[in-house]
């Protein structure tokens, strides 16, 4: 039997566009205060969606082809049902990528997802060292929480991705370094960076420069070849802006988004072309407890968006050797900044008109 693996191949196949991945917010819940969270999590919403809700969302997922499903929050273990659906989740065969801040989990629970076959990434929030790490997140010894959680999970987990995800911010800056070095320390298997998102709450935090982005990661480069680390370090930005002697490597990919065949789903059930545009009321695409996610994925603004070529993006991505590859990054950043899915990734226009970007 022939196994289709690819968003190209099940499209030649079927004729249509496949859905391949969904990014759940299990809940708004959280139990932390971050200055940088986009999704403004703390409090549970009235309405979120009940357990056996999601299990329709995810037997509907699986129905419409989908292969992966990230779990997000707000905090998800701050939802008591959480293990109830990640076992579901497991049980139709999933990929499964689930975001924390590790300072819930305990070994029991870890012991149960150590159960889950089809956990692929387990990716705990560190956003700088104890004092740094405590501060952006609000809340006092979250640090040594989740550096415990981490190590646990490295142990038990043995089957499983362990991820550190780092936000850089002007207040953390001076630390990507040296988180670097306690990844590597940690020995996870991957160490990410992303850039600030800036809406909601994470409007109001102080971003990084484009001449002092360039140099953070020219210098995250310089530690990686240096080091030789066997961990994978992915710098969450289009390729272009990543340095050449990074690039070069085997260094975990850098920036991967299955944009536009995916769903961003709510935890009050609503969806948007993905987790980043759900704060966008003009981008819901609907409820899944009013439509079916059949035709919420043959909404009109999702079949325009699968569309969209890589020549139409705009800007400096026309100039761009990555194009065809990156499609121009992140296209809710692009929506963000210029109001327009076609418009150039924000980061990589910054770095061009700095004249630290090759395109060639």
């Amino acid at each position: 039997m022939r196994i289709l693996s690819t968003a190209n191949q099940i499209k030649n196949f079927l004729g249509k566009e496949p859905l391949q991945s969904a990014s759940l917010r299990v809940t708004m819940a959280c139990n932390l205060r971050c200055k940088h969270c986009y999704s403004v999590a703390g409090n549970k919403l009235n309405d979120e969606l009940s357990l056996q809700e999601i299990k329709r969302v995810i037997d509907e997922l699986k129905q419409l082809g989908a292969i992966r499903i990230f779990f997000t929050g707000g905090e998800p273990f701050m939802r008591p049902d959480i293990l109830d659906i990640l076992n579901y989740t497991d049980k139709n065969g999933f990929a499964m990528y689930i975001s924390t801040n590790g300072t819930l989990i305990d070994l029991q629970t870890i012991n149960r997802l150590k159960l889950l076959k089809h956990l692929r990434t387990f990716q705990v929030s560190i956003d700088g060292l104890r004092k740094t790490h405590d501060s952006i997140r609000g809340v006092k010894r979250t640090f040594d929480k989740a550096i415990n959680t981490i190590e646990i999970a490295k142990r038990k987990l043995k089957n499983t991705s362990i991820t550190i995800i780092s936000t850089l911010m002007q207040e953390n800056a001076n630390e990507m370094d040296k988180l670097l070095k306690l990844a590597i320390k940690l020995k996870v298997d991957n160490f990410g960076i992303v850039t600030l998102y800036p809406i909601k709450r994470s409007a109001k935090v102080k971003d990084v420069s484009t001449l002092q982005k360039y140099k953070i990661f020219k210098k995250l480069s310089q530690i990686y070849i240096k080091e030789k680390p066997k961990l994978k370090i992915g710098l969450l930005v289009p390729p272009a802006v990543i340095p050449e002697s990074l690039s070069e490597l085997e260094y975990g990919g850098g920036y991967v988004c299955s944009f536009p065949s995916l769903l961003g789903i709510n935890a009050n059930g609503e969806v948007a072309p993905c987790d980043g545009l759900l704060s966008y009321k003009e981008l819901i695409l609907g409820n899944v407890r009013e439509k079916s996610l059949n035709e919420i994925w043959n909404h009109p603004l999702m079949k325009k968006l699968r569309k969209i070529k890589p020549e139409e993006i705009e800007g400096v991505c026309q100039r761009c050797k990555y194009l065809s590859f990156c499609m121009g990054g992140c296209r809710a950043r692009a929506y963000l900044k210029y109001g327009n899915f076609e418009a150039p990734n924000p980061l990589c226009q910054s770095f061009y008109s700095k004249n630290l970007l090759s395109t060639k």
